[in-house]
């Protein structure tokens, strides 16, 4: 395995399934690739949400449970149990954009490196501050 994408996610359903959908969306023929989904102090009322966004067939995804509060406790958890040789970290809040799969494929080709990072856009619901754009 090539590469596993751990998922912390702590009761936000819905960026989660907007987040696996892009995944979905994502090709790299000649990658394979996993999708890990650590469910982090998930709070009963909304389990029911959080299972119909992880319903995803199409993806190569595993999940587990976090019930202590706390991203790092969720993303040490979620690292454990990754059979790729690399390991991407991804928040519950991003969009991968199609190419992200075949972008991360060619790093790993070009550059032999341990670690390695990325541009991240932030999808503002509303205009942003001023501060950010100043």
């Amino acid at each position: 395995m090539d590469l596993s994408i751990v998922v912390p996610t702590h009761s936000r359903p819905d960026h989660l399934a907007r987040l696996l959908g892009s995944l979905e969306a994502a090709t790299a023929p000649g990658l394979s690739w996993e999708v890990i989904v650590i469910e982090n102090a998930v709070s009963p009322g909304v389990a029911p949400a959080l299972a119909r966004a992880l319903d995803r067939p199409a993806l190569p995804l595993r999940r587990f449970a976090e019930p202590a509060q706390g991203k790092s406790r969720a993303l040490n958890l979620g690292v454990r149990p990754a059979r790729g040789e690399f390991v991407a970290l991804l928040d519950d809040d991003v969009i991968a954009r199609p190419d992200y799969l075949a972008g991360v494929r060619e790093t790993i080709r070009t550059f032999p490196h341990s670690v390695y990072g990325g541009r991240v856009q932030a999808v503002w619901p509303a205009p942003p501050p001023d501060w950010v754009t100043g």
